[in-house]
């Protein structure tokens, strides 16, 4: 005998129809920042006069900051709400995708990838 399911007129959450591809989009953005560089790393070493070892420093500091805001993006969402933390981190990441695309030395790119 199986057990009876909630009925037709039952209330349940009103989730968004759009939820889940927001959700996906934003859990794609980690992968895809560190991705999205790796074809690019030859033409960016001699752009930006750097060698191998140096161009992958751009991966490390990315994943340091990446660890190191997973640790603070909890905490600050619960103080503010996750609205505002998704929200400004958008902006964030957009400025400093702009940053880094602008860079024209190493440092600097660096420091925008941490940011």
């Amino acid at each position: 005998m199986s057990t009876p399911g909630p009925s037709a007129g039952a209330a349940g959450p009103a989730w968004p129809r759009g939820l889940p591809w927001l959700l996906a989009g934003l859990a794609m953005f980690g992968p895809f920042t560190i991705d999205t560089i790796f074809p690019a790393f030859v033409q960016m070493g001699q752009d930006l006069r750097a060698d191998k070892l140096a161009m992958q420093q751009t991966i490390s500091v990315y994943l340091f900051a990446y660890a190191l805001m997973s640790v603070v993006h909890g905490p600050l969402s619960d103080a503010i709400g996750r609205r505002r933390v998704i929200l400004g981190g958008l902006v964030v990441f957009t400025l400093a995708s702009v940053g880094c695309a602008l860079s024209t030395e190493l440092g600097t790119l660096l420091v925008f990838r941490a940011v």
